[in-house]
């Protein structure tokens, strides 16, 4: 297991082992999840897993968490990608 990133406000990544055999990259963010933003998180997503050099093994997998009535910056978002190392 990896620990998270902090950089203060801005999006945390994280490499995890989430079951067996299964490792998975994700960026958590705050704010709607337009196809805008998922862009963006999703290419920065990938950016992490180029920098710690691992291999993408699926298409991303997002999470939305909050019903449609929480305030935007209440809300809690992730782009999550099946990773495993090279």
């Amino acid at each position: 297991m990896f620990p998270w990133t902090n950089d203060f406000g801005r999006p945390r990544h994280a490499a995890r082992e989430s079951g067996a055999s299964e490792r998975v990259a994700m960026i958590r963010f705050s704010g709607m999840a337009s196809q805008a933003s998922l862009t963006v998180y999703t290419d920065e997503l990938h950016k992490f897993i180029t920098n710690k050099k691992l291999n993408v093994l699926s298409p991303p997998s997002y999470a939305f968490y909050n019903p449609p009535w929480t305030l935007s910056f209440f809300r809690r978002n992730e782009v999550m990608i099946e990773v495993t190392s090279q």
